[in-house]
């Protein structure tokens, strides 16, 4: 299931929205936690929480992790990320009710 329909996406993007994304990782490079710090503007604090919970709940599903040899010996570690929704090319398709893909991949009508 999307996260952001392609209106809010682009409404995000338009308007250059970051936030900013806190990562908890495994030793196997699965995502285990997310916290988000969101910019006070009127569309990220219009989400309602549930909007959120569904893209932790995504990313943990999509999302891997490239892990250090050092990481591996820890029991988790942190990373972060600056998302800027204008910098995130996503590309929905037509035919398959809007399901975003990223942009390396091929896109199919």
């Amino acid at each position: 299931m999307e996260t952001f329909t392609e209106d809010e996406y682009r409404s995000l993007s338009d308007h250059k929205d970051q936030m900013t994304l806190l990562f908890v990782k495994s030793p196997e490079g699965r995502l285990a936690e997310v916290g988000f710090m969101i910019d006070a503007s009127p569309r990220t604090l219009g989400f309602p929480p549930e909007k959120y919970a569904l893209f932790e709940e995504n990313m943990k599903k999509y999302v891997r992790f490239s892990v250090t040899e050092d990481e591996k010996r820890l029991r988790f570690s942190r990373a972060f990320y600056f998302l800027h929704f204008e910098n995130l090319h996503l590309h929905y398709l037509k035919s398959g009710g809007g399901t975003p893909i990223g942009p390396d991949a091929e896109l199919k009508e």
